[in-house]
């Protein structure tokens, strides 16, 4: 029973699990980059699996498909069948069991309460065995939404604009401008220098992924976090302010969103 359980829990990690030496090597393609991550879109004998993230900063890997997300780690010393640990972000704290995979790493399937923990956190611990390795997050509430729209496109990159190859590539390297008819000159409206301390609270009511951004003192955009249909987040931020919520083709989904005295909430459609 116990050993029926486990293959379950294996097999619905993306296909991934470590198997025989007859099966068929998995293939990876470049999808994009953000944010200095790079996706890969993986298949296995012409089928495509799931797509997978990291950056040179981040010593894992983020790992979607359609049964979920997976975090995977190197593998653990003495290669056991599973592994207990724990994965820390900022003071949130998440426990859980470490698979062994086809390509020779360790995963685990992410609750929802954890993989909201990465979009939105700036520090991630994991520990196995009593040993940690711990790490900034930077760019991952980008690089997740880019893994999520991989994965949605089984793969396949959006085809090139008529602009040429060099705007595509730009708008791959900086999500922060790909922007439509339906956003503000943001340039018009950057953040007023304040020291009186408040929260945003950003509320998802679309029915896609979307972006915060913070527009910075020059008018630029700073990726901040993101969230998913009907889910909402509070920022700390500071009095005259600007945010934008904006979904990864460009299309905005929120006017300037200002900072006002206390808590200011928004809704996103």
């Amino acid at each position: 029973m116990i050993r029926t359980l486990k293959c379950a829990v294996a097999a619905l990690l993306g296909g991934i699990l470590l198997a025989p030496a007859a099966q068929a090597e998995e293939n990876y393609a470049d999808y994009g980059v953000t944010k200095g991550w790079q996706v890969l879109a993986i298949s296995q004998d012409g089928a495509f699996m799931r797509c997978s993230g990291a950056s040179e900063t981040f010593p894992f890997t983020l790992d979607y498909s359609a049964e979920g997300w997976v975090l995977t780690v190197d593998p653990p010393a003495g290669q056991p069948d599973e592994v207990n640990g724990t994965v820390d972000v900022d003071r949130a704290s998440f426990e859980g069991t470490f698979y062994p995979l086809s390509n020779e790493r360790y995963g685990m399937f992410m609750e929802d309460g954890l993989v909201e923990a990465i979009r939105t956190g700036s520090r991630l611990a994991v520990e196995i065995n009593g040993e940690v390795v711990d790490t900034e997050l930077k760019g991952s509430s980008a690089a997740m939404t880019k893994i999520e729209e991989c994965t949605d496109n089984g793969g396949v990159p959006p085809k090139a604009s008529k602009a040429g190859k060099s705007k595509a590539a730009a708008l791959v390297e900086s999500d922060a401008a790909r922007m439509d008819a339906t956003c503000p000159d943001v340039k018009a409206f950057p953040s007023v220098a304040s020291d009186e301390s408040a929260q945003i609270e950003f509320i998802n009511a679309s029915d896609i992924a979307i972006s915060i951004y913070w527009v910075d003192f020059d008018g630029k955009l700073v990726d901040y976090a993101g969230t998913l249909p009907g889910e909402s987040v509070t920022l700390d931020s500071f009095v005259g302010h600007n945010w934008i919520g904006k979904d990864f083709n460009g299309t905005c989904h929120s006017s300037i969103l200002t900072v006002y005295p206390g808590k200011t909430s928004y809704e996103m459609y």
